[in-house]
């Protein structure tokens, strides 16, 4: 098959979501396929980072974000919200060079399969032909206006929370309208699928979930002596951002009490200045850089992910269970992972309930290597990346044998 795949971050290095997702899945389909990709340009493009996915893609093609003064902004705000569009849209859509650059790349080959992603990127399905014979595939990393909902829930800043407002209420309809312009929509879970598909029955959507490399996260080696905790994502995404304010300020003064040497681990790129400041505080550590996340994991007993809004399915969750890690988060947090409680995974949605989790997972050797062992054969069974592109390139082939 011949793929283009037009994405908004450039898929390496694979330090995010959907990168690592990209990337992974890149690799796998590259061996049986040409890949085509278009992406913006990282904040940090370089020479290395390209020659990379050349090692994989048939062609790769980078995009300059457009450079816009405030009153640029305010016009392209303007047109993404009269048009009906989340706000959160307009960062994304009118770029004339990506507009260009996807168009160059039909008009100069013949691809079977056109997949977008993310929503917010879709508006880019206007620039192929009406005559392509390519079938169109929009990937979905969460529902739109669930994430925006959610943190709207608990948004504290008026402004911000009047913008998450007004984007899960146009995204609400705007995003399962527009979905119409795919022959296929491809959701991170069955839970996604089914309100995607509540929202407009008429889409034609499949389920291909996150996966997580096994060669790369292998099982920490169990020293004695472990008494830390961790939380890993980048930290000025609002979800993840509530997630470390949540867990420092509700649960952890409760794990203290009864484990004042416990520290707790936040790791992730961009923290936002409540995050920096809690580094001040006993127990906590703040790390910004982290090459190779695999040494901090070897220092703690467990993983937490405390959160409470977001969607989409969570890789990091995924690579501390392939490290044999307990995992101890929410119902939100394990959404679209195929976990059960108290047998491969630990979930709480109260800061008692969440606290007592963690502790007893500490004070219970046999119990913490029990979970961490049922947690790496599961995403040995269900979740690397080798059966996750085995899934996607079925749903490929099913979508180019139908009419």
């Amino acid at each position: 098959m011949n793929i283009l795949l037009i994405s908004q971050d450039f898929p390496y290095p694979p330090v995010s979501g959907d990168r690592i997702r990209n990337y992974n899945l890149i690799k796998v389909l590259s061996r049986r396929h040409r890949i085509h990709l278009i992406s913006f340009e990282g904040s940090c493009q370089q020479e290395e980072h390209v020659a990379e996915m050349k090692k994989f893609c048939a062609s790769v093609k980078t995009v300059p974000l457009e450079k816009c003064n405030r009153f640029q902004r305010i016009l392209r705000l303007a047109r993404t919200v009269l048009s009906g569009q989340p706000q959160h849209n307009c960062f994304w859509v009118f770029q004339k060079a990506m507009a260009d650059a996807i168009t160059q790349a039909i008009n100069g080959n013949q691809f079977d399969i056109i997949q977008i992603e993310h929503s917010h990127m879709a508006p880019y399905v206007r620039n192929i032909p009406a005559g392509a014979k390519s079938k169109k595939v929009l990937t979905l990393h969460n529902i739109g206006f669930i994430q925006y909902r959610r943190i709207f829930q608990f948004e504290k800043k008026l402004r911000m929370k009047a913008r998450f407002l007004h984007s899960w209420l146009t995204s609400r309809r705007w995003e399962p309208a527009y979905s119409m312009n795919f022959d296929k929509c491809v959701t991170m879970s069955e839970i996604d699928r089914r309100i995607l598909h509540s929202a407009n029955p008429r889409l034609d959507i499949d389920v291909v979930p996150n996966g997580v490399d096994l060669e790369f996260y292998k099982v920490v080696p169990a020293k004695p002596g472990r008494n830390s905790i961790l939380f890993v994502g980048i930290l000025d995404y609002a979800p993840n951002a509530d997630a470390v304010l949540y867990f420092s300020k509700d649960i952890l003064p409760r794990i203290a009490a009864q484990n004042p040497e416990m520290d707790f681990y936040v790791i992730g790129r961009n923290p936002t200045q409540q995050i920096r400041q809690l580094a001040g505080n006993p127990g906590i550590k703040v790390v910004c850089h982290a090459a190779d996340l695999r040494p901090y994991y070897e220092r703690c007993f467990a993983s937490v992910a405390p959160l409470r809004s977001g969607g989409g399915t969570r890789l990091k969750i995924l690579e501390a269970m392939a490290m044999g890690m307990p995992v101890v988060t929410t119902s939100v947090g394990c959404e679209g992972i195929d976990v059960t409680d108290g047998e491969n995974i630990l979930i709480a949605d109260s800061p008692g309930e969440f606290a007592s989790n963690v502790i007893k997972v500490f004070s219970d050797r046999k119990r913490q290597m029990m979970i961490g062992a049922a947690a790496r054969r599961l995403v040995e069974a269900r979740y690397s990346w080798e059966k996750i592109g085995g899934r996607l390139e079925n749903v490929y082939s099913g979508l180019l044998a139908s009419p």
